[in-house]
């Protein structure tokens, strides 16, 4: 009977575990939804007609043709809680506007509930457009209009300026972006601003502990599943650096503990201990979809260069 009460108690402790994980990836990748890249003008908004919606789609496709540049165009209602500048990053980068390394992407986001808006300049066209002119055609050109309410007028008068000054300059030779470096030179989350981080490891480590000792647990398949959090959750809250320890002891580590906790004494009786008090059921499943699009991106690559406005 006791042991039976402890089953159910480790059970529902599992349970509970594993429930507040979930609540706490959440809100650490909670993201606004990136729309399917369709056209080159997105307008979920409603801020534009139709008229202005075909100009905009002509003009946009004439200075693809001309200079090879994929400059697209995103309203949406509201942020959603996200920050401007990762929001419009995330979208540059999903729908990887511009030609592969060259990487002559522009994206003009305006998220009408919040008062933002944001030019998002690829690498490629950081020499044309570098930030302070990305702040001048905002401050001249596409929020005088939108402070007088005017949100079509802007947006046209924004893309045509954007379009005239990359059409000016000569965009610069194909160069790789050194993704590597970039990644190595990743610290971590800004101190603080997960506060949730060091219990979400600890959460982490009691499903990892439970798989290393439990014998009954699917080593198979707990894995790779948890291998997911061990990529992402180390790298994310504590940066390359700290992360390529871990991951390397999750990768070769564990494997180890788990073939030799039934052989070691010590390790077998902690083992032996889990698997009598602790009771295991689970399972799994997958999906996946796909979409299509009549434009999409070339493959371009952005590095946060541009500049945001409000009114």
């Amino acid at each position: 009977m006791r042991r039976s009460l402890l089953s159910i108690r480790f059970t529902v402790l599992l349970a509970i575990l594993f429930s507040a994980l979930c609540t706490v990836a959440t809100p650490l990748f909670a993201e606004r939804p990136i729309p399917e890249l369709h056209s080159r003008v997105t307008d979920e908004a409603g801020l534009l007609s139709t008229e202005a919606k075909e100009r905009l789609e002509a003009r946009l496709k004439a200075l693809e043709e001309a200079k090879g540049a994929q400059l697209a165009v995103l309203t949406i209602q509201s942020l959603e809680g996200e920050i401007l500048e990762e929001y419009s990053l995330r979208v540059a980068e999903t729908w990887k506007l511009g030609r592969k390394d060259v990487d002559d992407g522009i994206l003009l986001l305006v998220a009408v509930d919040d008062r933002k808006v944001r030019i998002e300049v690829g690498y490629g066209l950081e020499g044309i457009l570098p930030d302070a002119s990305c702040r001048r055609i905002l401050d001249e050109t596409i929020l005088p209009e939108f402070r007088g309410g005017d949100f079509e007028s802007g947006i046209e008068a924004g893309v045509e300026r954007i379009a005239k000054t990359i059409e000016s300059g000569e965009l610069p030779e194909v160069e790789a972006v050194p993704v590597m470096d970039a990644l190595m030179a990743y610290d971590g989350v800004p101190e603080g601003k997960w506060i949730a981080g060091p219990f979400s490891m600890f959460v982490i480590g009691i499903f990892t502990f439970m798989m290393i000792f439990h014998k009954e647990m699917p080593f198979g398949f707990m894995y790779p599943f948890l291998l997911i959090f061990w990529t992402v959750f180390p790298l994310v809250i504590f940066g390359f650096a700290v992360w390529k320890y871990l991951i390397g002891f999750y990768l070769i580590g564990v494997p180890i503990l788990r073939i030799f906790a039934p052989r070691i004494p010590g390790l077998k009786r902690i083992s032996e201990g889990v698997s009598n008090n602790v009771s295991y059921s689970g399972g799994s499943g997958w999906s996946s979809s796909s979409g299509s699009s009549g434009f999409s991106g070339g493959g371009g690559s952005f590095g946060g260069g541009g500049s945001s406005g409000s009114w």
